[in-house]
């Protein structure tokens, strides 16, 4: 057994079930992957209007917050479950005035900051089961764009037996798939508007990563 990871898991608490199991099922994963995750919530008094108002003091707050939160557990990796809000994470450096006390430890926060698709990388993770789907992976704008994840959750992917991963761009020729996966729920509506499969709406599941790393793994959110 390798040394173990130290993970602070910031959940992003949006009024949806499904976000709520995706938490569950990702401190399930680290933990059968040998690493040890803290749950650490956003201060629910910030997070409940951080969203609504969008004002500049607000997001202030929350970073301050969740950086003293960092540094009392110094954990090796800070992660974020939905690749979406939490992704902001990464970006707490520019809050602050460059050469400042404040923008050195928002610094030092962003540099520890990983997508959990890296962390399921670095997890002694046993694939035991197959997922015989075809699929293909959407990507949040915000995971590239924020978070500088690029090829992580591909890589992941193509670990799983018997899931027949379609790269969209090279393989138009190769069977429709039956299987949407992506780091962000809420883009269930649009993924679906998007895929044109032979020009019909035909129904298609859209799963989390996580979802599908679980089933693999045999892990279950209500075990």
């Amino acid at each position: 057994m390798g040394q173990i990871i130290s993970v602070g898991l910031f959940e992003d608490s949006v009024a949806e079930p499904t976000f709520s199991e995706i938490n569950e099922l990702v401190i399930r994963i680290m933990e059968a992957g040998n690493v040890q995750v803290t749950s650490l919530g956003f201060p629910e008094d910030v997070n409940s209007e951080r969203d609504m108002t969008g004002e500049f003091d607000l997001a202030l707050e929350l970073a301050m917050e969740n950086i003293r939160v960092f540094e009392e557990h110094d954990f090796d990796y800070i992660v974020n479950t939905i690749g979406g809000p939490g992704t902001s994470l990464k970006e707490y450096d520019k809050l602050f005035v460059p050469g400042t006390v404040w923008y050195k430890r928002a610094k030092h926060f962003t540099e520890r900051v990983r997508d959990i698709s890296e962390i399921m990388k670095m997890a002694q993770l046993e694939f035991k089961h197959e997922v015989g789907r075809t699929a293909v992976y959407q990507s949040p704008d915000q995971l590239s764009d924020m978070v500088k994840v690029f090829d992580e959750p591909v890589k992941i992917l193509k670990q799983i037996p018997g899931l027949d991963y379609i790269e969209t761009k090279h393989e138009e020729s190769r069977a429709k798939p039956d299987l949407v996966i992506t780091s962000h729920p809420v883009l269930r509506t649009r993924i679906r508007t998007d895929l044109n499969l032979d020009g019909k709406n035909e129904p298609i599941e859209v799963k989390h990563i996580v979802e599908v790393v679980a089933e693999s793994c045999g892990i279950a959110s209500n075990q």
